[in-house]
């Protein structure tokens, strides 16, 4: 009996802590207007940051990629 609550706590506690740090990590997003740049959100806020020389950010993949021609809402091009 000691045995099975033992387990089940372990392994409530291994849940938890991978829910905690996942969530960690945080999101990115697209920054309104500039496809150059992203947003970065975490535990401790967001942060904005930008792509690489000759990138832009793609929500698609949620990371800096090569420009796309028909990615529409990008005001920095032109």
């Amino acid at each position: 009996m000691a045995n099975i609550k033992f387990i089940t706590i372990l392994l409530c506690t291994i849940l938890c802590m991978g829910l905690f740090y996942g969530s960690a990590q945080g999101q990115v997003y697209p920054y309104p207007g500039d496809c150059r740049k992203f947003m970065h959100c975490d535990m401790s806020g967001c942060f904005i940051k930008s792509c690489g020389a000759g990138t832009e950010f793609n929500p698609a993949v949620n990371t800096c990629d090569y420009p796309l021609a028909n990615r529409g809402g990008c005001n920095n091009r032109g």
